[in-house]
């Protein structure tokens, strides 16, 4: 292989892990991932030429009967076996889909086969052999139904009905589905699902990109790659590993819980699914895999009603009770789900009780995080502070002193309303954690400029937001949270009726830039290590 790049653009330790991902996302043809890596590191472009040619050897390699995994052209077939290959029908992380010809039956069928079989692992040919065996168990209307299972040259494949028509992810690119089709497509897949599940099976891997729509536009689910027997004691994916697509993939499944992953993870998989038919896009979807794991895991939906006023109220709170954190709030099977779906359409009552207020305060408390944390701070300093002004002996000059603390108090309370209002609107807001935070420091500076004093209370305060913006992992926040402080005790400074000695207010500013630089390094650290842990597991069982 000639090396495109020179030595000095050797890629140091931590950039493996960013290679490898890029030569992943090759395989898989996927071109957004290869621009996301090539824009997180500017220096694989010096490198993408190599590892195409990797991947071409790769295949040569995997595939000595001279099957490409470019899809013949439209007037030409390659020989497969007793079937002729005549196009490529779609690609996955681990198989690739043609349209066979079997010239002996004269029938047209979809044939998947394991890519680079030649260097896949013992547990992808488990994994796409146990895909054939619990496909072929089923027999339904709306799954996909498999035919031959076998291997040619050392190359496993099964066929299975070919589905004509496009898949629900192709009819959401052009927005939300009206209530009407949403629902009775769902009521047909959750019946499908049902079936899976009478039969033994856990899905595990429900997506709109898995479900297509057949000549009489009705829905068929396909790839069972991650399925499940509800019999196999022994889950043979190891506990913690992540498996199924972030935005639809169940709290359980998205902790890497698998021995508790059950029937009710595919009903939370369906709600997802018909969020998004109603809304145009999932419940949670972040920038990065491991930030739509973590908003899967802590944060609650916005009603559908939010991105969509069409939604009826009820068919609202239907697809949010699938979407519950906790298994045992969902419906008890997909099965319900669609019953539920048909008592909505008939106009009947719901035999599930509606949310109490605890409940529905815990979930609003969830679903705004950001501005609950900070009115769970703010709210009860205020009601302190306008309690002691009433319980003061001298009331007036009392309320002189903390009027404008209560003015200020009731401002930051209102401006993290209206950023977390923002952030939840439809659109690009990676603007409002910086908003958050420059709100947090200049209402936390005109505070604590009061006291006319700059001492080391005030520089912990600092300390106490620059440590809150790290959790963010995002240095630009870091950075923001650290020049802010500094700004903010300088204004402490400027404001200042006097000084005990100089030299203390130099080492608190010296104190915070450490503390900046510090927290910056930890939090690149902690990136980075994340990175790799979620570029190694998308590599097999988390897709993306």
């Amino acid at each position: 292989m000639t090396n495109s790049a020179s030595d000095d653009d050797a890629p140091s330790g931590e950039c493996f892990s960013l290679l490898d991902a890029y030569l992943t996302a090759i395989q898989r043809g996927d071109v957004n991932e290869q621009q996301r890596l090539l824009n997180l590191e500017p220096g694989l472009v010096s490198w993408a030429d190599d590892l195409q040619k990797i991947d071409a050897f790769a295949t040569i390699l995997s595939e000595p009967f001279a099957i490409r995994t470019q899809a013949p052209e439209a007037d030409e077939s390659i020989r497969f076996g007793k079937y002729e290959l005549r196009g490529e029908l779609g690609r996955g992380g681990m198989g690739v889909v043609f349209r066979a010809y079997h010239p002996e039956l004269d029938r047209t069928v979809a044939l998947k086969m394991l890519t680079g079989s030649a260097f896949s692992s013992p547990d992808q040919r488990r994994r796409f052999a146990q895909e054939a065996r619990l496909a072929s168990r089923i027999r339904h209307p709306h799954i996909v139904s498999i035919h031959d299972v076998g291997d040619f040259s050392g190359q496993p494949y099964f066929t299975m009905d070919i589905v004509t028509g496009t898949s629900i992810a192709s009819c959401l690119r052009k927005g939300p589905i009206s209530t009407e089709q949403a629902v009775h497509w769902m009521i047909m897949i959750a019946k499908a699902v049902d079936h899976l599940h009478a039969n033994g099976i856990i899905h595990r891997d429900l997506k709109p990109s898995n479900v297509l729509l057949d000549e009489c536009d009705e829905p068929c689910l396909v790839d069972f790659g991650l399925a499940r027997a509800l019999d196999e004691f022994h889950d043979p994916t190891m506990t913690g590993t992540i498996l199924g697509t972030p935005s639809y993939m169940s709290p359980e499944q998205a902790a890497g819980r698998i021995r508790e992953v059950t029937t009710r993870s595919d009903v939370y998989s369906l709600g997802a699914i018909l969020y998004e038919m109603l809304c145009g896009r999932p419940p949670f979807k972040a920038d990065s895999a491991f930030d739509t794991v973590l908003q899967v895991m802590e944060r609650e939906p916005l009603p559908l009603r939010h991105w969509n006023r069409t939604v009826p109220k009820k068919l609202d709170q239907i697809c949010l009770k699938c979407l519950e954190k906790s298994p045992e709030r969902r419906y008890p099977s997909a099965m319900e789900l669609a019953q539920e779906l048909e008592r909505w359409i008939r106009g009947e009552s719901s035999p599930y009780e509606s949310l109490s207020p605890i409940t529905r305060f815990s979930r609003t408390f969830r679903r705004y995080p950001d501005a609950a944390y900070r009115l769970l701070a703010l709210v009860p300093t205020l009601l302190i502070v306008v309690l002691r002004c009433l319980s003061a002996p001298n009331v007036s000059s009392i309320s002189d002193y903390y009027k404008p603390i209560i003015v200020e108090l009731s401002l930051w309370i209102g401006l993290s309303l209206v950023w977390e209002w923002q952030a939840s609107k439809p659109g690009d807001h990676r603007w409002t954690p910086f908003a958050f935070l420059l709100t947090d420091i200049i209402f936390m500076t005109s505070i604590l400029q009061a006291r006319k004093k700059a001492d080391i209370s005030h520089v912990t305060a600092y300390v106490l937001v620059l440590i809150l913006s790290g959790l963010s992992l995002n240095r630009s926040q870091i950075w923001t949270a650290g020049l802010g402080c500094i700004a903010g005790y300088l204004c402490l400074l400027c404001n200042a009726e006097d000084f005990e000695n100089w030299i203390v207010p130099i080492l608190m500013v010296v104190l915070l830039t450490c503390c900046t630089i510090v927290t910056d390094y930890q939090a690149r650290r902690l990136s980075i290590w994340i990175r790799m842990k979620e570029t190694g597991q998308r590599r097999e069982p988390m897709k993306v």
